[in-house]
């Protein structure tokens, strides 16, 4: 019997290889931190260690559901309701979100990945713009956790890219 499975859109693919990339160098540079040094704040007003892995660890599930067009409302109550309060849940929050990602995306038909949805403040995007931006989102906020360890840690020990 022929495999009748659909066939993964290569740019979707493509997208989703460089968000695996991301999130695993996340968790490799989680996985580096203790639960202290998460209160370090280097910039008043702005998010602290633990805010940032807050953050990052809900990306992927968060930006799935603005993509969806969640309300504002409805947002606010998944982040309540995911929040990670400690290291080992923020990874596990990061690795639950790209697998989810995977599975949604990689299930989208070519009409479904140029469908436009709008986002609870108006943006409106394809699909697959929103999977370009959620890249786009993670590896900004990758990049500001490399900084903050490098600076205000120790320099993290981990591959950026392949």
């Amino acid at each position: 019997m022929a495999d009748v499975s659909p066939q993964v859109n290569p740019y979707v693919e493509a997208a989703l290889h460089q968000l695996k990339v991301a999130v695993h160098s996340i968790v490799t540079m989680m996985d580096q931190l203790t639960d202290s040094e998460l209160d370090i704040s280097p910039i008043a007003n702005k998010r602290s260690l633990r805010g940032l892995i807050v953050h990052l660890s809900m990306i992927c599930m968060a930006d799935i559901r603005i993509a969806e067009g969640e309300s504002e409302e409805a947002m606010r109550v998944f982040y309540k309701e995911y929040e990670p309060r400690t290291l080992q849940h923020a990874k596990e929050v990061t690795l639950a979100g790209l697998h989810q990602l995977e599975s949604i995306y990689g299930a989208y038909s070519e009409a479904e990945l140029q469908e436009m949805t709008t986002s609870y403040w108006g943006v409106s995007y394809s699909r697959y713009e929103w999977l370009m931006e959620m890249v786009g989102h993670l590896y900004h906020h990758r990049a500001q956790l490399h900084m903050m360890m490098a600076e205000h840690v120790r320099e993290p020990k981990v591959a950026l890219f392949e």
